[in-house]
Protein backbone atom coordinates (compact mmCIF):
# COMPACT_ATOMS: atom_id res chain seq x y z
CA UNK A 1 0.00 0.00 0.00
CA UNK A 2 0.74 3.60 -0.90
CA UNK A 3 -1.00 6.59 -0.51
CA UNK A 4 -3.76 4.50 0.70
CA UNK A 5 -3.48 2.77 -2.52
CA UNK A 6 -2.88 -1.29 -3.52
CA UNK A 7 -0.05 -1.31 -6.07
CA UNK A 8 1.36 -4.30 -7.50
CA UNK A 9 4.69 -4.94 -9.78
CA UNK A 10 5.86 -7.71 -12.13
CA UNK A 11 7.89 -9.97 -9.90
CA UNK A 12 9.98 -10.70 -12.99
CA UNK A 13 11.15 -7.13 -12.08
CA UNK A 14 12.36 -7.70 -8.92
CA UNK A 15 15.92 -8.96 -7.83
CA UNK A 16 14.90 -9.36 -4.33
CA UNK A 17 13.55 -8.42 -0.74
CA UNK A 18 15.54 -6.71 1.46
CA UNK A 19 14.60 -5.31 5.33
CA UNK A 20 14.37 -1.30 5.95
CA UNK A 21 17.88 -0.51 6.31
CA UNK A 22 19.66 -3.04 4.25
CA UNK A 23 20.26 -0.81 1.40
CA UNK A 24 22.09 1.72 0.50
CA UNK A 25 20.25 5.38 -1.09
CA UNK A 26 16.74 3.83 -1.62
CA UNK A 27 13.77 5.99 -3.35
CA UNK A 28 10.57 5.60 -1.53
CA UNK A 29 7.73 4.00 -3.99
CA UNK A 30 5.45 7.07 -2.70
CA UNK A 31 8.38 9.63 -4.59
CA UNK A 32 8.68 7.18 -7.37
CA UNK A 33 4.95 7.10 -8.49
CA UNK A 34 4.59 10.97 -7.42
CA UNK A 35 2.51 10.29 -4.18
CA UNK A 36 2.85 12.62 -1.42
CA UNK A 37 5.49 11.76 1.04
CA UNK A 38 3.52 12.03 4.07
CA UNK A 39 2.10 8.80 3.84
CA UNK A 40 5.38 7.15 4.00
CA UNK A 41 5.26 4.85 7.18
CA UNK A 42 7.66 4.47 9.61
CA UNK A 43 10.83 1.85 8.28
CA UNK A 44 9.92 -0.46 10.85
CA UNK A 45 6.74 -1.25 8.53
CA UNK A 46 8.47 -0.98 5.31
CA UNK A 47 10.94 -3.24 3.30
CA UNK A 48 13.19 -2.58 0.15
CA UNK A 49 12.80 -4.36 -3.16
CA UNK A 50 16.05 -4.35 -4.98
CA UNK A 51 14.62 -3.79 -8.81
CA UNK A 52 16.26 -5.07 -11.98
CA UNK A 53 17.44 -2.70 -14.56
CA UNK A 54 19.80 -2.79 -17.62
CA UNK A 55 21.93 0.18 -15.86
CA UNK A 56 22.51 -1.60 -12.62
CA UNK A 57 19.77 -2.20 -9.87
CA UNK A 58 18.07 0.52 -7.44
CA UNK A 59 16.13 -0.03 -3.97
CA UNK A 60 12.85 1.24 -3.49
CA UNK A 61 11.41 0.88 -0.05
CA UNK A 62 7.63 0.15 0.16
CA UNK A 63 4.93 -0.38 2.64
CA UNK A 64 4.34 -3.76 3.89
CA UNK A 65 2.90 -6.05 3.15
CA UNK A 66 5.23 -7.33 0.36
CA UNK A 67 3.17 -10.89 -1.15
CA UNK A 68 4.32 -12.71 -4.02
CA UNK A 69 0.78 -13.02 -5.83
CA UNK A 70 -0.66 -14.88 -8.99
CA UNK A 71 -3.23 -12.69 -10.63
CA UNK A 72 -5.35 -14.37 -12.89
CA UNK A 73 -5.29 -12.96 -16.47
CA UNK A 74 -9.15 -11.99 -16.59
CA UNK A 75 -8.45 -9.31 -13.77
CA UNK A 76 -6.21 -8.07 -15.45
CA UNK A 77 -7.57 -4.37 -17.50
CA UNK A 78 -5.44 -1.96 -19.88
CA UNK A 79 -5.41 1.53 -18.27
CA UNK A 80 -8.31 3.09 -19.40
CA UNK A 81 -7.58 6.08 -21.89
CA UNK A 82 -9.54 8.76 -19.82
CA UNK A 83 -7.40 7.58 -16.55
CA UNK A 84 -3.98 7.37 -18.63
CA UNK A 85 -4.22 11.12 -19.95
CA UNK A 86 -5.35 12.52 -16.51
CA UNK A 87 -3.52 10.58 -13.97
CA UNK A 88 -0.49 11.98 -12.00
CA UNK A 89 0.87 8.79 -11.01
CA UNK A 90 4.20 7.78 -12.78
CA UNK A 91 4.42 4.32 -14.18
CA UNK A 92 0.78 3.12 -13.84
CA UNK A 93 0.62 0.61 -16.81
CA UNK A 94 -2.75 -1.38 -16.00
CA UNK A 95 -5.28 -2.16 -13.37
CA UNK A 96 -6.27 -5.68 -11.68
CA UNK A 97 -10.30 -6.06 -9.60
CA UNK A 98 -9.62 -8.80 -7.38
CA UNK A 99 -11.88 -10.16 -4.15
CA UNK A 100 -9.18 -7.53 -2.56
CA UNK A 101 -10.83 -4.71 -4.51
CA UNK A 102 -8.08 -2.36 -6.86
CA UNK A 103 -4.93 -2.87 -7.38
CA UNK A 104 -2.92 -0.77 -10.16
CA UNK A 105 0.05 -2.82 -11.90
CA UNK A 106 3.02 -0.35 -12.37
CA UNK A 107 6.05 -0.74 -14.17
CA UNK A 108 9.10 0.81 -11.45
CA UNK A 109 11.56 0.98 -14.51
CA UNK A 110 9.43 3.49 -16.33
CA UNK A 111 8.34 5.48 -13.39
CA UNK A 112 12.55 5.60 -12.58
CA UNK A 113 12.56 6.78 -16.40
CA UNK A 114 9.74 9.45 -16.61
CA UNK A 115 11.27 10.79 -13.08
CA UNK A 116 14.92 11.39 -14.62
CA UNK A 117 12.86 13.94 -17.30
Amino acid sequence: MAGGHRFAVEAAQVRTQLSAGQAGTTLTVERLLGLSCEDAQNSASRRILLMKHSAGDYAVEVSNPVELRRLEINAIHPLPSLIAARTKLVGIRGLAIGPEGLTMLVDFRRALIQNQD
